[in-house]
């Protein structure tokens, strides 16, 4: 079964690397060990031939063994050969004594039959060889020691394997522990407090690096949740009265007692309550499109202008003020049209309302910024009222019966920041005063 968490993941891959280091310690043991017990073979079988060279004398009539105190010791597994002819040899089986007999034959070498060592070395005389010594060592002892090695290997082995394991889970398991606590609180703050934070300062390694990633990711959950939450109560707040007025409308002009004239002018009603809808509408909905993702196109200031002038001129002709434009220069906005008439247009509305003959829109570049200064012939704005105007549901004192829901403004506003600038009111007694503020291109 494959592993499902990651502290099982890693942990398998401790084992593995383990597994794999210890094969190849163990290869490379097993080997060393054997070349080991080979070269002490080797010299065993040296000695021994060695020992019982010294015992052959050369006479008049061949080769002698002369007898040693140890010769009992060293006449097992030793053979002297005078050139073909055994002169020594001790009791052994036909295959060990056919052997020792073709390497007396060759004067020298090794051989092995039956788990039984064999090594010739030649009697010289004068330069001449006389015959040959041959010794014999059992392989058995040394290959009881390299099994008995092999398998303490082996143990040792599958010991320092499990121990791997089990240090590697404790240490996996603690290390990992904070990531599974730092990702269980931030579950339960995204669904019930988006607010709270870890707070673990500069990063400085991993823990710190995953705790400042899930803060700035709470930050975008709770941005993404105050701004889903405000959408909704301003389109709420924004939509309410002028559907109240398009529902009386319509009751109007469906009261069986109404005249055709009567009706005709509910009917009108209905349609300017409509377009003040798809208005409010359309704004709310760039405005929240805006904040998400700001448009970085451009547009010429003129045109900017030529658009929300003609978007005002009914409400400017209704309320009998003059909507005037002073010249604008050559210059352009760095934002879309679209977005900078919607940001414009309704500062101009609010003019419209308010003044009482005149309204004019100036525009000028000010350290990178286009200005477009709305004024009328208005009450003014107060200096109590220059903020507090922009608060979503907040009118001025100059509104009286004025209908609407006071949005306009901060609408305007919070769409103009999603775009990179501002919309500030200035406080003045002879008219109202209200600056758009947009990055230049």
């Amino acid at each position: 079964m494959r592993p499902r968490g990651l502290s099982e993941r890693l942990t398998l891959a401790v084992g593995l690397t383990v597994v794999g280091a210890l094969i190849v310690i163990t290869t490379a043991f097993s080997l060393l060990l054997g070349q080991r017990l080979d070269s002490d073979v080797s010299d065993r079988l040296h000695s021994r031939a060695s020992a019982e060279l010294s015992n052959v004398v050369v006479g008049d009539a061949g080769l002698r063994v002369r007898e040693a105190a140890n010769d009992g010791v060293l006449d097992a597994g030793l053979w002297v050969f005078q050139g073909s002819r055994v002169i020594e040899h001790p009791r052994a089986a036909r295959d060990l004594q056919a052997a020792a007999a073709r390497l007396a034959r060759d004067g020298s070498g090794a051989t092995t039959v039956g788990g039984v060592r064999l090594l010739a070395i030649p009697v010289v005389n004068d330069g001449r060889r006389l015959g040959s010594v041959v010794a014999a060592v059992s392989l058995a002892p040394y290959r009881r020691a390299r099994n008995v090695a092999l398998i303490g290997a082996v143990l040792f082995d599958l010991l320092m394997l499990i121990g791997a394991l089990l240090l590697a889970r404790v240490i996996v398991h603690r290390a990992l522990r904070p990531v599974s606590e730092m990702t269980a609180l931030a579950e339960d703050w995204s669904e019930h407090d988006p607010d709270q934070r870890f707070g673990l300062g500069p990063p400085h390694d991993e823990l710190t690096q995953l705790g400042s990633t899930l803060d700035r990711l709470l930050e975008r959950l709770a941005a993404s949740v105050r701004h889903e939450q405000r959408f909704s109560a301003e389109v709420s707040h924004e939509l309410r009265t002028p559907l109240a007025r398009l529902r009386a409308r319509a009751e109007i002009a469906l009261h069986p007692g109404r005249t055709d004239a009567e009706r005709q002018d509910a009917l009108a009603a209905v349609l300017e309550q409509t377009d003040r809808i798809t208005a409010v509408v359309d704004t709310l909905v760039t405005s929240a499109q805006s904040e998400a993702a700001p448009h970085l196109g451009t547009a010429q200031v003129a045109a900017v202008l030529a658009s929300v002038t003609a978007s005002c001129a009914p409400i400017a002709a209704e309320r009998g003020v003059d909507l005037v434009t002073l010249d604008a220069p050559e210059i352009r906005v760095g934002t879309d049209l679209e977005i900078a008439a919607q940001i414009l247009r309704p500062v101009v509305d609010n003019g419209l309302r308010y003044g009482r003959r005149r309204v004019t829109i100036d525009a000028t570049v000010q350290d990178g910024k286009v200005c477009f200064a709305v004024r009328d012939d208005g009450p003014g704005i107060s200096v109590q009222e220059a903020t507090a105007i922009f608060d979503p549901g907040v009118r001025g004192s100059a509104a009286g019966g004025e209908p609407g829901s006071g949005l306009g403004l901060s609408l305007a506003r919070r769409l103009a920041r999603a775009a990179g600038g501002d919309v500030v009111g200035i406080a003045e007694s002879s008219g109202g005063h209200v600056v758009v503020l947009l990055p230049a291109s």
